[in-house]
């Protein structure tokens, strides 16, 4: 059976990361509704790029939703702060219930970890 071809809209290649690295970030309290409250997004990067991340996590991200948060990496107290945007999200149906696309609006120091040597 022919399955149909999506069209790639990437236009930055990805990176597979050998360990998790996880991603602990908020949403902006002052985007978020009547009710100015914060929520916890948290997950296992799975891939990543110049221009953004796929982020596997339980909790249900809303599209265009703006997240404050800091990319750990493991074995170090390091890590980077970040500014993304949910630009999609899908349910799995195994593991992680959702895989989640984000926009880097403002990272610090991701493109040093991204050269090639």
């Amino acid at each position: 059976m022919n399955t149909p071809r999506i069209k790639e809209r990437r236009t930055t290649p990805r990176f597979r990361l050998q360990h998790p690295v996880r991603m602990y970030a908020r949403t902006l309290p002052m985007v978020t509704g009547l009710t100015c409250e914060s929520r916890i997004i948290d997950g296992h990067i799975q891939n990543i790029s110049r221009t953004g991340l796929c982020l596997l996590t339980r909790q249900r991200p809303k599209i265009s939703e703006l997240l404050v948060g800091e990319i750990g990496f493991p074995g170090t107290r390091a890590s980077v702060p970040t500014l993304l945007q949910v630009k999609w999200f899908r349910k799995n149906s195994f593991g992680a219930r959702y895989r989640a696309g984000l926009h880097f609006v403002f990272q610090a120091g991701i493109d040093c970890f991204l050269t090639r040597p």
